[in-house]
Formats: structure tokens, C-alpha cells, sequence
């Protein structure tokens, strides 16, 4: 007999600043953390529709909630990256890391 597992529907979260660096990454870090903590198979998105620039310690914080999320069977997907932001993501390879998706409705769509 098959069984299946309910999809829990992806919670969204968007960032209240327009940078993200050492001033701030350690508040956007655990203002996302209080939200998803203990949370199985959650699909976080990430809408940065707001963010235009994002330093190392913001990249930092990416890259621990990719690896939190991937811990607890969750997704990681960033959406609404500005054309600059983007182009940023790929010169540095993060694209390779990170799922980016144009607008959060193709990240809620996507699987």
C-alpha cells in the first residue's frame, strides 16, 4: 500500500531591509529562524524583492539556512532578485547553489 505525505504549503518571508550586511545579517538570521524552528519538510521562500544589496555576511546567512532547511528535509528558494542582485548571485556562482525563481508565485509553483 502506498502511502503519501501531505505538502505543507511554502511559508514566505520577506526581509524588512535593503541591505543585508554585518549590521544587520545577524537579525535577519534569527528573525528567520524563530519562524521555521523545529519545522520538518518546510519549504522556505525567500521573496528579496526588497533587497538590493547583499554583502558576504548576508550570503553567509543563505548559505546556513540552505544547509538548516536541507537538515530537516526543507527547501531553500529566493525569489524576486532585482536584475543587479542576480547578475551578483551568478558572477559569484551562487545561482549553482541557491534555487532563484523570477517572482514567488514560480517558486510556490515549482516542486
Amino acid at each position: 500500500m502506498a502511502t503519501t505525505t501531505a505538502t505543507k504549503p511554502a511559508q514566505i518571508y520577506s526581509p524588512k531591509y535593503s541591505t543585508i550586511d554585518h549590521n544587520n545579517s545577524e537579525m535577519f538570521k534569527y528573525s528567520i529562524l524563530e519562524k521555521i524552528i523545529d519545522s520538518e519538510n518546510l519549504t522556505l521562500i525567500l521573496d528579496l524583492s526588497n533587497v538590493k544589496e547583499m554583502y558576504s555576511s548576508g550570503i553567509g546567512v543563505l548559505i546556513f539556512l540552505e544547509s538548516y532547511l536541507k537538515d530537516s528535509n526543507g527547501k531553500l528558494k529566493l525569489a524576486g532578485l532585482d536584475k543587479n542582485l542576480l547578475t551578483r548571485f551568478e558572477t559569484r556562482g551562487l545561482h549553482n547553489i541557491f534555487e532563484i525563481y523570477e517572482t514567488i508565485d514560480a517558486a510556490q509553483q515549482s516542486h
